[in-house]
């Protein structure tokens, strides 16, 4: 079923093309990047086909919906409204052997970061990208067992967020959002431990959360460009491979 949305146009200052030029770690990050996969990704894609600036006008676009909810329901008065997103964990079938992991697709649509034990917070009162990115701090110890970790370094070299801190950091900044309303999915957390150890006290103290998935999902359902060569090239290849082409 087809599903059509007028949406209020209006423009971002994001430049096409725009890159933010960053640090090149000298490593493997958490995930394929154009510093050591140049056959995958071009110069400046977080993802294969989706650059920094697709991520980011997501961001500015899902901050200034949730800016214009806030005027709407009168939540403005008590500071800038604030989007969590938190990325999966990793599941495990027995002691030490994982399930594959699954990115959880709303953190990935936002920031095209792979890694599990992440987050994402938002700020959505302001006109610019107010991004700030969480990811596991490098442990060479697991990295061993586990792969490489792109930590702070790689992760705003990857995805062009200049705000990047270590998870365990994320309650420090949470902390600062008292009186602030939250735009968050707490009914059903998609990482359980981290929304024990860092959201559920805010909650639980009076700060107000608002649902956040249906708001993303307006914003999924209409395709940018960069979005529509992906699907018709995956539809291409699909076609090849039913007519024994491939």
């Amino acid at each position: 079923m087809l599903c059509c949305v007028r949406l209020q146009r209006r423009s971002f200052g994001v430049k096409a093309g725009t890159w933010r030029k960053t640090k090149v770690p000298p490593r493997y990050l958490g995930q394929p990047s154009p510093f050591t996969h140049p056959h995958l990704l071009k110069h400046g894609e977080v993802t294969p086909g989706l650059t920094q600036t697709e991520f980011e006008l997501r961001r500015q676009r899902l901050a200034a919906l949730i800016a214009t909810n806030a005027e709407r329901l009168g939540a403005t008065n008590s500071g800038c409204p604030v989007a969590i997103v938190l990325s999966h964990p990793i599941r495990y079938m027995t002691n030490d052997i994982p399930y594959p992991f699954h990115q959880n697709q709303e953190f990935l649509y936002l920031t095209g970061i792979l890694e599990p034990d992440s987050a994402l917070v938002l700020c959505c009162g302001s006109h610019e990208d107010q991004a700030i990115l969480f990811v596991p701090r490098r442990d060479p110890a697991r990295e061993l067992w586990d792969g490489p970790r792109s930590g702070k370094e790689g992760a705003a070299a990857l995805t062009g967020i200049e705000r990047v801190h270590n998870t365990e950091e994320l309650g420090l900044v949470l902390k600062s959002l008292k009186g602030t309303t939250v735009w968050y999915d707490g009914s059903q957390p998609c990482h359980p431990q981290l929304h024990q150890t860092y959201i559920q006290p805010l909650l639980e103290g009076g700060l107000m959360g608002r649902p956040l998935r249906r708001l993303i999902h307006s914003l999924r359902v209409i395709k940018s460009p960069a979005e529509l060569a992906l699907m018709k090239e995956a539809g291409s290849i699909t076609a090849q491979v039913r007519l024994g082409r491939a």
